[in-house]
């Protein structure tokens, strides 16, 4: 969502109005290797009878098909329920939620991997290493920066569900920690 601008005499509106996720534009013209995509909005709800932006919002935005086949790419949806299409004075207030949500400089790329092993009916010992780059350049991600970390656990089934302390180590935070969980059976 962008205010429109003026552009050559001409006033340029937020091209989402019209094509709201261009995966098939992306494809079809730029043939990237990865498409990653992020949703942020849905398609427009029956309008209310009595709120003309609600009925204008219908007639302009098209409906958008928000998926990218596991083949071409990976697909990031976020929810914001209070943000309309014509919510433009509240710019300055979305981009401070945005820019918030900035993970590590923009890029990162994590592999995880996780061995349980039981001990008996309700026992159990977890072992946990993760392994991430970071790079301001999606593009460099392969060059960026190190992440990594380890943990080892104990678990038991409890009444209550699963009850687990696990001791860890991260390389970002240069320090070790110690994680309680207790989970819930539905």
């Amino acid at each position: 969502m962008f205010k429109p601008i003026e552009i050559d005499n001409v006033l340029a509106y937020d091209g989402g109005i019209y094509n709201n996720f261009p995966t098939d534009v992306m494809r079809d013209d730029f043939h990237p290797d990865v498409i990653i995509g992020s949703v942020v909005s849905t398609n427009p709800t029956k309008p209310k009878e009595n709120d003309l932006m609600s009925q204008i919002e219908n007639m302009v935005m098209q409906k958008t098909d928000y998926s990218i086949p596991d083949s071409m790419g990976i697909l990031m949806t976020f929810k914001y329920d209070n943000v309309n299409l014509m919510d433009f004075q509240r710019i300055d207030e979305l981009h401070d939620i945005v820019t918030n949500l900035e993970l590590m400089d923009n890029t990162i790329m994590i592999a995880s991997i996780k061995f349980r092993q039981r001990m008996g009916a309700i026992h159990y010992l977890t072992l946990t290493g993760n392994y991430g780059l970071t790079d301001s350049n999606f593009f460099d991600i392969l060059k960026g920066k190190q992440l990594f970390g380890v943990s080892a656990g104990y678990g038991m089934d409890s009444i209550f569900g699963p009850l687990e302390i696990s001791l860890g180590y991260s390389n970002q935070t240069d320090k070790g920690s110690c994680f309680v969980n207790l989970g819930y059976y539905f």
